[in-house]
């Protein structure tokens, strides 16, 4: 898988998540090539630690914001693990796939 095609369908999953939140009167924008800067040290200026440490925390407290943060902690929160994530998918486009995580394994679990 290139970054293009996991980028590119890691912006339609942004997209669906965006779709649901609007239905249930939030709102959320995925963050477009020219906005990945402004929340905090842009993702490409980070070291390769930097970015695994703030994915880390950023995942670590990601369920206690979906709960109980204010919509907008939660657009932010949203936003700045989109903007990391697509950084590392960037830098790491062959990244290891763990095959059990394929929907066809999934399948055959069943």
């Amino acid at each position: 898988m290139t970054i293009s095609e996991s980028g590119a369908g890691y912006r339609l999953a942004l997209t669906r998540i965006a779709t649901s939140m609007e239905e249930t009167g939030m709102s959320f924008h995925a963050p477009d090539d020219d906005q990945l800067d402004q929340a905090g040290i842009a993702a490409a200026d980070l070291s390769e630690d930097d970015l695994l440490r703030e994915l880390e925390q950023l995942h670590r407290t990601r369920h206690e914001t979906f709960l109980h943060a204010p919509t907008q902690a939660l657009q932010h929160h949203s936003e700045r693990t989109a903007e990391l994530e697509l950084e590392y998918l960037r830098r790491h486009p062959e990244r290891e796939i763990d095959p059990s995580r394929l929907r066809a394994q999934s399948r055959e679990r069943s």
